[in-house]
């Protein structure tokens, strides 16, 4: 059977991540106009921060062996759902559900599927709120639907995800139990400093 020609293959991924980066410019600039809007009728904005990523070819290839699937611009659209990646930043718990529900209610936007960390948290503590989206892309000749992962929670939680970055739980290093312990101390510190700043706020509005 005739190989590929390498140069059919390589135009064929930058063609895809030409999408993925569209993809991202697309939901972007909705959730941007979201906040914008959800600001001018209720005078708060639940999105504090909006960043967006492409996910490296080395981790791309990482995901597609760890699934034990041939490396493949096919494979990747199919099994690698984070190629495209936004994070949300935002201030209170109920932020995420509101957040969650403008996303849900947008034309065009589908929902594949929605994982709740923050009612079901990881064994370290993680708690956020993921969701796998398509994003319409119109091109010249057509709307090619294209998977973005979504990630949701409060800045409070953003400070544990970079400190167990650094801890290694992505550098994939042995941890001690003593360390995983603390983490999930952590995680249980900033959900309960979460609800008292939610508590705080809800009476200040109440007054």
């Amino acid at each position: 059977m005739a190989l590929p020609d390498l140069r059919d293959v390589v135009t064929e991924y930058k063609g895809m991540i030409l999408l993925y980066r569209s993809a991202l410019k697309e939901m972007t600039t909705r959730l941007e106009i979201l906040g914008e809007e959800y600001r001018f009728g209720h005078h708060y904005n639940p999105i504090r921060s909006i960043e967006s990523r492409i996910k490296t070819d080395e981790s791309i290839v990482r995901k597609l062996q760890r699934k034990g699937k041939d490396i493949s611009v096919d494979n990747i659209q199919a099994y690698v759902e984070d190629v495209a990646g936004i994070k949300i930043l935002c201030r209170y718990t109920t932020d995420i559900y509101r957040i969650v529900d403008l996303i849900s209610a947008q034309k065009g936007i589908e929902v594949i599927r929605y994982k709740d960390y923050q009612l079901d948290p990881k064994m370290s503590g993680y708690r956020s709120y993921h969701m796998i989206v398509t994003v319409p892309v119109a091109l010249s000749d057509k709307i090619v639907p294209t998977k973005v992962e979504i990630q949701i929670h409060t800045m409070e939680m953003e400070v544990w995800n970079e400190l167990e970055y650094e801890v290694g739980f992505k550098c994939r290093r042995e941890v001690s139990e003593s360390v995983l312990k603390k983490l999930r101390e952590c995680a249980d510190m900033i959900q309960y400093l979460d609800k008292k700043m939610l508590e705080i706020r809800e009476e200040i509005s109440e007054a």
